[in-house]
């Protein structure tokens, strides 16, 4: 699972140098914004390790921040961001309600911000899974495992 998720982080990453690749010269390094939940949790962890790994890869600079869990903390973080004048930025955002000044402020800068998982008013485009889909073939597989365990209810 860990090397799954280092491997689609990897995967957003580079998608976001070839989106930006066009509008910049080959003389400076792209600089990618990524805004992160927390950086406690292995599920993050592994996201930042494939940025990192794709920073190292592909020779651009990854700059790394967090709200440590906390909503005013990571828009703090975007928009200190969106003051350091990255590229693009990858938001995974805590609460998708709280961005909206910054995401304008982003935008007026001609930052594009790719979402994780979430979607955020302004994102060019969000990078996740269909957790409701999900969910539901879980469910299912999780009754069909029981009806053939216990048999079907009466």
């Amino acid at each position: 699972m860990k090397r799954a998720l280092q491997i689609v982080t990897l995967f957003v990453l580079v998608a976001l140098i070839v989106a930006v690749l066009p509008v910049f010269g080959q003389d400076e390094p792209i600089r990618i914004g990524l805004v992160q939940i927390g950086t406690d949790n292995p599920f993050w962890i592994a996201q930042v390790q494939g940025g990192e790994e794709a920073a190292r890869r592909y020779g651009f600079e990854l700059t790394v921040t967090s709200g440590q869990g906390d909503v005013s903390r990571q828009v703090q973080a975007f928009e200190d961001l969106v003051n350091q004048g990255v590229d693009v930025i990858s938001l995974n955002p805590i609460d998708t309600q709280a961005f909206g000044p910054a995401m304008e402020r982003a935008a007026a800068a001609g930052i594009p911000v790719v979402c994780l998982f979430s979607y955020v008013e302004g994102c060019v485009t969000v990078v996740g899974l269909d957790e409701v889909t999900i969910g539901r073939m879980v469910g299912e597989f999780a009754v069909q495992q029981l009806i053939e365990k216990n048999g079907a209810a009466e």
